[in-house]
């Protein structure tokens, strides 16, 4: 959990930098409503509708369908309504991106690095990597840590015990993430260093300055930087996937044989795996948020290191006067 906790801490530092606005403050809140809303549609209402119309036609009951379809149209509403809610959000994102480049062209101007255009990269490339990767990271993290809570409710409602068996997968996941941030930052760091590197050897040699080699050089050095990144992710996805099937497989075969001694109605076990695979489904997906962190914190550091730079810039006048 170090390099998880280590991720997470770098970006609430750079919230606090750079992130605390209002129409990014404003965008999180219409888009958190949205969020909890979202949950409970998915979480609860389609499971226990998908329960009361099973049971109904299996019992014959007009009114026990009529409440599985009513449920169900609800989640249709609240989903088509909130996305609305936004809308603020990724304006939010923007405005943010316009407010943090401002502020380091401005710290930048008179006395950036020309050695290699590092700092033109991170201005260019890293803050537009860095806050769409906000964006995603609180999209996938926030509306399925919020669905995955609300369906472990509802399985646990329906049957504690199936509650209890749909959280074996989670010191699973811990494991995988931790492994994935911790070799994420490197594979990342090579790629952000050397895209930036290209993007000054590709306006030097344009301009008839030198010759490609610095910038073959350069892409070469990125292919290795994205091509790890990539493997990286194919672990993740294939190995979250594969968990998130196989404990609702194992939900559904436990589920059943409650069924056949008459501990659980069908209505139920289909609104456990329905939910379950929900849960399951969102965790993979929340989870994926945090592997974003980790490849967050590579472009986050050099943003920094243009703050800190522009810093010792201001005061070296200062404190080299007698």
């Amino acid at each position: 959990m170090r390099q998880i906790v280590k991720s997470a801490r770098l970006h609430w530092k750079f919230y606090q930098e750079f992130l605390n606005n209002r129409y990014f403050n404003f965008g999180i809140g219409g888009a958190t409503a949205a969020y909890i809303l979202r949950a409970v549609a998915s979480g609860m209402f389609i499971p226990f509708s998908l329960q009361e119309i099973t049971n109904g036609l299996f019992n014959r009951s007009v009114g026990s369908m009529s409440h599985g379809l009513w449920l169900l149209a609800l989640a249709g509403l609240i989903y088509a309504t909130t996305e609305w809610l936004f809308r603020p959000f990724w304006v939010g994102i923007a405005q943010s991106i316009r407010l943090i480049k401002m502020r380091l062209v401005k710290g930048v101007a008179g006395g950036a690095a020309r050695d290699n255009g590092d700092d033109i990269g991170k201005l260019v490339n890293d803050v537009d990597f860095v806050m769409w990767n906000v964006g995603g990271i609180i999209n996938s993290m926030v509306p399925n840590l919020f669905t995955a809570a609300v369906a472990e409710v509802t399985v646990f409602e329906m049957s504690p015990i199936l509650g209890l068996v749909g959280l074996i997968g989670l010191p699973f996941y811990v494991a995988l993430l931790e492994h994935y941030v911790k070799n994420v930052e490197e594979a990342r760091g090579l790629e952000r260093k050397a895209y930036s590197e290209s993007i000054h050897a590709a306006s030097e040699y344009l301009a008839g300055r030198t010759s490609a080699d610095a910038f073959t050089s350069a892409m070469d050095r990125w292919i290795r930087g994205i091509s790890r990144n990539i493997h990286l992710d194919r672990e993740y996805w294939s190995s979250s996937f594969a968990v998130g099937y196989a404990v609702p497989l194992i939900t559904a075969l436990i589920g059943v044989n409650y069924v056949n001694e008459g501990r659980l109605s069908v209505g139920s076990l289909v609104g456990t795996l329905t939910a379950s695979l929900t849960m399951y489904t969102a965790l993979v997906n929340a989870f994926w948020g945090i592997c974003l962190l980790g490849q967050n914190a590579v472009a986050i550091s050099r943003i920094f290191s243009i703050r800190e730079a522009s810093a010792r810039r201001t005061l070296a006048p200062v404190q080299a006067a007698p």
